[in-house]
């Protein structure tokens, strides 16, 4: 029994070896043979992570449009809502750079929130709602081939 435990002690480096060869020769055969896929399987995970993003920010802009700033604890509401916006296209290389205009006119009206009133809040969500289903569409084309 002991010669038995010997003989696998001594097999298991050169078992490691031989499927640490397989593994690399694996890698290697879809890194030359199958990239085309494997590109197109991370585009879909990009794009579905971006997909969320889209709806965590339309959802958040749904709640900025139901709430009012005539009324002080809505008014609070928003600031916070625009505020996590801000940070969650700030946050996305993709959204920083293709909203930043927007991001740029909410940063100002958060920061000073007395020029914020129902119809600039109105027209922001409004642009960023536009911005954000123009952007889905063109990475949507993009993941497509168009």
């Amino acid at each position: 029994m002991a010669n038995f435990i010997k003989i696998i002690q001594a097999s298991l480096p050169t078992l490691a070896d031989v499927f640490t060869i397989l593994a690399s020769s694996i890698a290697i055969y879809l890194f030359l043979f199958k990239r085309q896929a494997i590109s197109s399987a991370f585009k879909v995970l990009a794009n579905y992570s971006l997909q969320i993003t889209f709806s965590e920010l339309n959802k958040k802009i749904d709640e900025i449009n139901d709430l009012n700033m005539g009324e002080q604890t809505d008014m609070a509401e928003i600031v916070n809502l625009l505020n996590d916006i801000v940070g969650q296209i700030r946050g996305n290389k993709i959204l920083r750079k293709q909203c930043s205009e927007i991001l740029a006119r909410i940063e100002i009206a958060v920061g000073n929130t007395k020029r914020l009133n129902e119809p600039r809040k109105r027209s922001l969500v409004s642009e960023l709602r536009e911005s954000l289903r123009h952007i889905s569409i063109e990475n949507f084309d993009d993941l497509i081939g168009g």
